[in-house]
């Protein structure tokens, strides 16, 4: 998620040197989302750097602009066959503060007392999406982990992207408690 109005804003796949040609790569599962709706290339990978990839049941969002397209590229967003294109409502990076460490304060800017801390709530403030949002109960379950991101299980019909979205929002979503997202 993130304004990242520059080549390569998911992925950039390439060989160096000598070295053999990736093969049998597969991303599933995953959300990309430009909230400031600069997405303008989404990948850097050349013909000849890449022997197969393969893009399957992803989340993709421009904030509402067209995404990107480029021919000269093996990866596009148009080789995923089962896409979703719709927001997924992350949260807008906006006024992030990375968690520098402080030594006068002895903690990482944010308030948080070490780098676990940091990584959770970096991921519980920009990482969950909103219980409305595009890719709720999208993923495969055959082919998203078992937990995610911060370890935490998926249920049987798991959400697109870094995060299961299950909060206390989602699991009063309709008023009473569903006992599916419950954990």
């Amino acid at each position: 998620v993130g304004d990242l109005p520059a080549n390569a804003y998911a992925m950039r796949i390439n060989r160096e040197g000598a070295n053999p040609t990736p093969s049998n790569l597969a991303f599933r599962g995953n959300l990309w989302a430009d909230t400031a709706g600069s997405m303008s290339d989404f990948s850097d990978t050349l013909p000849g750097d890449v022997g197969s990839v393969t893009l399957a049941r992803n989340g993709y969002w421009n904030a509402g602009n067209p995404l990107p397209n480029d021919a000269g590229d093996v990866v596009n967003i148009g080789n995923d066959g089962s896409r979703i294109i719709a927001d997924p409502a992350l949260p807008s990076p906006t006024g992030l503060m990375p968690p520098w460490w402080d030594m006068q304060l002895g903690e990482f800017r944010g308030g948080y007392a070490n780098i676990r801390e940091a990584f959770v709530g970096l991921v519980e403030l920009y990482g969950r999406p909103d219980a409305n949002g595009a890719g709720i109960d999208a993923g495969d379950p055959a082919q998203m982990p078992a937990t995610d991101i911060l370890n935490e299980p998926r249920d049987a019909a798991p959400d697109l992207g870094a995060t299961e979205a299950t909060s206390i929002a989602l699991i009063f979503a309709d008023g009473f408690e569903n006992s599916a997202r419950r954990r």
